[in-house]
């Protein structure tokens, strides 16, 4: 049977309607319900220095309830869907609206369901992925560096999920996914070298953990006993990898990290993308390179997701926010769609991105980059990013798990990691070269971003990570 037919380890579609039922009977006074559920099935294999040390599936379920009633909305989130647990989640919810204050007027929109895009993101094989399979591979990809004498530590995950979204207006929506996660690192026993890749999908097929394990075990070898070289500016290389970590910064890269995309928040002056007044955008207005583009489509094969906002299962439509440079698009939610714009569908922000050379821009490898640059420094991936300033995106964090000098058109050694301060605009300002785009790793969001060859990266210190 297939798993979408009737899953044992993610509640179904039906599941997931009497789930609703149940809920809505156990509540009082009218109002609004909404159900957003996400139910997991997680196979995990996690290992370190060459020994696996976890080989689990687990089980996990993600409840959030929302009432409204009289312009009050409170929402609580719970683990629990046995009846005690629901009627403890209501019972919480329901004095907790009592609580809130209450708006003299109720504005509501009236319901209208909206279609949702249908990406692929179910992959059956990657489901099927069993506990001996995982862990068969992990000992595959540990091999090749413990005979070179050298430390392997990482994690693959491979997930199934029941995603859903009910409301007692009539949505429903319920898709289902798959995802694997697979990060590697490989370093020396004394911590003089280190190396890492990793990527995430839907579709186990679509990534080569061997090749992941060989890159890694590459980046360690070559970066073994770096040198100190002066901070400073330099021609730099960012790997696809390093590309995202820094640019992850304007679209929001987490929970507490909301990035510059949202147009509220851009009008009201907040962000980069704020106009020169109160009220005014830069969209039109040329923000990076013209060689670059930023988009975001559901139904992208390699950067897809899921197609409707989590909480409020508002649809997501593919979207080009940045074409050539030029800023075309900010998100916006139903009530400013409605209430300033005079359009009837939100553009939200998925926080999945594609961020890619414009057509007709030629692209060039990695390879080739370091070929062109006569100084600079190759950088694997970038860690602990975080913002300084809201308006101008100025970042600061670290390069990590292999930094080389490059002189006269070649790799001359490893050197000691930097610390840097940048901002994505100014970097992607100052572009060289643009490569190919490519997936790259970042649980739970679709990255896909290129190498750059940027002039002038701001290097401001040495940096003891490895």
């Amino acid at each position: 049977m297939s798993a979408l037919d009737g899953p044992p380890d993610f509640l179904s579609r039906d599941a997931c309607r009497a789930l609703f039922t149940k809920l809505n009977g156990l509540t009082r006074g009218g109002g609004e319900l909404t159900l957003s559920l996400v139910s997991r099935w997680r196979g995990s294999a996690e290992w370190g220095r060459n020994r696996i040390r976890v080989a689990a599936d687990l089980r996990m379920t993600d409840l959030a309830i929302t009432r409204s009633i009289r312009g009050s909305s409170s929402t609580v989130r719970t683990s629990r869907l046995d009846d005690d647990g629901l009627r403890d989640a209501v019972r919480i919810l329901e004095t907790n609206l009592g609580l809130d204050y209450e708006m003299p007027v109720q504005f509501q929109d009236p319901y209208v369901d909206q279609p949702i895009l249908q990406p692929t993101l179910f992959s059956e094989p990657t489901y099927r992925m069993r506990v001996e399979d995982r862990t068969a591979l992990v000992e595959r990809m540990i091999a090749p560096a413990e005979a070179a004498g050298l430390q392997s530590a990482g994690e693959l995950h491979v997930m199934a999920d029941g995603n859903t979204t009910i409301s007692s207006s009539g949505l429903f929506r319920y898709v289902p996914t798959t995802s694997v996660e697979c990060a590697v690192t490989v370093r020396d026993r004394a911590g003089r070298g280190s190396g890492w890749a990793g990527v995430n999908h839907y579709d186990f097929a679509k990534i080569d953990p061997m090749a992941l394990a060989d890159r890694a075990l590459s980046k360690a070898r070559t970066s073994a006993n770096p040198q100190a070289v002066e901070p400073g500016r330099y021609t730099t290389i960012l790997e696809p990898q390093a590309t995202a970590d820094l640019f992850s910064m304007l679209v929001g890269s987490g929970q507490f990290e909301r990035g510059s995309m949202g147009r509220v928040d851009a009008e009201s002056g907040f962000t980069a993308f704020s106009g020169k007044q109160m009220g005014w955008t830069k969209i039109s207005e040329q923000v990076l390179d013209p060689r670059l583009t930023m988009s975001a489509d559901p139904m992208d094969p390699d950067g897809g997701f899921l197609p409707y906002e989590r909480y409020s299962g508002t649809p997501i439509r593919p979207v080009s926010w940045i074409d050539r440079g030029i800023l075309r698009e900010l998100a916006y939610d139903q009530s400013y769609a409605l209430s300033a714009l005079g359009a009837d569908r939100a553009l939200p922000d998925s926080g999945s991105f594609r961020l890619a050379a414009a057509p007709g821009v030629p692209t060039l490898g990695v390879d080739d980059m370091i070929a062109k640059t006569e100084r600079g420094v190759l950088v694997t991936r970038l860690s602990g990013v975080t913002q300084l300033d809201l308006k101008t995106v100025l970042c600061t964090g670290y390069t990590r798990d292999g930094l080389w000098l490059i002189e006269r058109g070649k790799i001359s050694r490893a050197i000691k990691n930097f610390r840097f301060t940048e901002s994505p605009l100014f970097v992607l300002n100052r572009l060289l070269d643009v490569g190919p785009s490519v997936r790259v790793y970042k649980p739970g969001r679709a990255w896909v971003a290129p190498a750059v060859r940027v002039d002038d990266f701001s290097f401001t210190a040495l940096a003891d990570a490895v």
